[in-house]
């Protein structure tokens, strides 16, 4: 393990075990080189939610909000990886203009509130709980917006920032997001733009920068 600017580095060997579902989360976790995959076991079937590469941030909202890891991550290839304890995430947020931390606790408390509500349900009906998470994160953007022929449609939302809510949410995988979009779509409930002049960012916070595909 060694310093990097103040914060902890430290290398894992393939195969090797960063965080493990239903553990408690020590930190948030940057990936500095190599890749991980997120998974879960579900009746002794390895589910993979996702592959992480360098530049992406796995944990942050087991810190945030004080909750068990979701998912196992586990190293695909040599991994170093830049880690934020809670104290640290502190210190940064406290470092932030006090309206940017204001904004940080709502979303926080509201994801909070979100999980909750959803685990609260049964899980049978993963389209209605898709639907479910497609209006709360509206819901943290902002107001309607003037939409075609003049009626008010939701504002757009980062298809990045949907696949990482609802499979921290739900431990679906990305295909199965992907169907039951297409599906919400095909009802006429959302409609899906390409903006292919972005890429998608995601900071340390947890918060999104522009992605190429809209919702």
């Amino acid at each position: 393990m060694s310093q990097r600017g103040g914060l902890k580095t430290r290398t894992f060997a393939k195969g090797q075990v960063i965080l493990r579902e239903g553990h408690p989360v020590p930190a948030a976790y940057v990936i500095n080189s190599g890749s991980v995959v997120v998974y879960k076991v579900d009746n002794n079937r390895r589910v993979v939610l996702a592959h992480l590469g360098v530049g992406e941030v796995f944990g942050e909202l087991g810190v945030l909000m004080g909750e068990l890891a979701s998912a196992t991550v586990e190293a695909e290839e040599h991994t170093e990886r830049l880690e934020v304890d809670p104290f640290q995430m502190q210190v940064l947020l406290e470092k932030c203009p006090k309206p940017i931390q204001r904004i940080v606790k709502i979303l926080i408390a509201r994801m909070r509130n979100a999980s909750m509500q959803l685990k609260g349900q049964a899980t049978g009906n993963l389209f209605l709980s898709v639907c479910q998470i497609l209006e709360l994160i509206s819901q943290t953007i902002g107001p309607p917006v003037p939409g075609e022929n003049g009626l008010k449609a939701s504002p757009p939302i980062e298809m990045a920032r949907i696949y990482e809510t609802i499979k921290n949410t739900l431990h679906i995988s990305r295909l199965e997001i992907n169907q039951i979009l297409e599906k919400l779509e095909r009802f006429g409930a959302i409609t899906v733009q390409v903006d292919k002049g972005y890429t998608f960012k995601k900071d340390i916070f947890g918060d999104f920068n522009k992605s190429g595909e809209y919702v």
